[in-house]
């Protein structure tokens, strides 16, 4: 017998699909292996053959490199572990494994560690053990600058491929006055390949992943599905705690929105005091129904500017201060991009912020898709 989600996909198809248009979609919104599955179960009877060929080829390759994505956390994990470095696992792997019980089943591009700001270059230098090198590699003024200044540090290593980024204090949103011990208040241990590892308590992970996906201004499905998906596996939430530490951070619009999306679209369960906090904030429906609307558009037709991730932003805060927090960070902190477009003596480094405003004026004039990194 068909399950009900199988019967609605036959009727979906029976309507008629542009299969170009769903295998961009898929890639776009990184959702190649969740879709692709149901394909796969449904069989190529219904199903065109060379779309078939591509779902199994994005398969084989997404299942590859997160099995060497897994061993290679749990690789760098032990070696933090045996140094005596914390680290939390985000995303990846760990969230595959939580969400869904299979790697196979959840893209990711790169790891993610959430580490103490003070940790980064012992980090830095353990890892150079196995061959992570700092990218890009900056001098050691404008490194210790970046770490002061910044929330996150890139390391990669050529010969595995791989890459691997550090993050701190308010990463999934600089303009977020997180405390620095908000995640090391907020964790648990999970095992993964047989590892005892450090992961976050689910409503802190359900915060992060909203601001995440307001960050990239929720243009991929991905970060929705995330978010719904956890919805769906954590259990009973200590809802009033989380929504609490969100209007304290001025991100309840951001936390609402997802909400929002993750129920529209995606039917992820919600509580009735969420759903009325929602119905009660007319600008989180809005965002909402524009991004939920977007999602079906084809990918060429978006606006992906950096003035557009800009102003979503922008919109998302809580409050003026928030906006106003927002904009001077964005105008005035220097990144890594502007620690490496000119290698300036220490007694000039007021002059980065100058930097930081020339490049952000090219970007909002250009209207280059990526914007430079905080």
């Amino acid at each position: 017998m068909q399950s009900s989600a199988n019967c609605a996909l036959l009727q979906i198809i029976n309507s008629g699909i542009d299969w170009k248009l769903l295998l961009e979609l898929m890639d776009f919104h990184r959702v190649m292996l969740v879709v692709g599955r149901q394909l796969l179960n449904i069989g190529t009877s219904e199903v065109p053959e060379k779309v078939m060929e591509q779902v199994r080829y994005w398969q084989r390759e997404a299942t590859m490199k997160d099995l060497g994505q897994t061993i290679e956390l749990l690789r760098i994990l032990k070696l933090l572990q045996e140094n005596g470095v914390e680290a939390i696992p985000f995303k990846g792997s760990v969230l595959a494994q939580y969400l869904y019980g299979d790697l196979s089943l959840r893209e990711s591009s790169d790891i993610d560690l959430l580490v103490h700001q003070q940790d980064v270059l012992t980090v830095k230098r353990i890892l150079a053990s196995i061959g992570y090198l700092p990218w890009p590699r900056l001098p050691p003024a404008q490194e210790t600058a970046l770490i002061r200044h910044a929330c996150v540090y890139e390391l990669r290593n050529p010969e595995r491929c791989a890459a691997l980024e550090l993050h701190w204090k308010n990463s999934k949103h600089p303009s977020l006055p997180f405390p620095a011990d908000f995640v090391w208040n907020r964790q648990q241990e999970t095992s993964i390949g047989g590892m005892q590892i450090k992961t976050l308590l689910p409503e802190a992970l359900l915060l992060l992943l909203c601001v995440h996906g307001t960050k990239h201004s929720w243009r991929r499905l991905r970060y929705v599905c995330d978010l719904a998906d956890t919805l769906r596996v954590a259990g009973n939430l200590q809802w009033g705690d989380m929504l609490e530490s969100a209007r304290q951070l001025g991100a309840g619009r951001m936390v609402l929105t997802g909400m929002s999306l993750a129920h529209g679209l995606l039917e992820a369960p919600l509580p009735d005091m969420v759903l009325r906090e929602i119905g009660q904030h007319p600008q989180v429906r809005l965002i909402a129904a524009e991004r939920s609307e977007e999602v079906f558009h084809s990918p060429r037709e978006w606006e992906t500017g950096y003035w557009t991730i800009c102003r979503f932003n922008f919109s998302s805060f809580d409050s003026w201060h928030g906006r106003l927090r927002y904009l001077l960070r964005m105008a005035l902190v220097p990144g890594v991009q502007d620690f490496e477009a000119a290698r300036l003596p220490r007694f000039l480094f007021p002059l980065y912020r100058c930097i930081r405003l020339f490049r952000l004026a090219w970007h909002l004039t250009v209207g280059e898709n990526s914007p430079p990194a905080p």
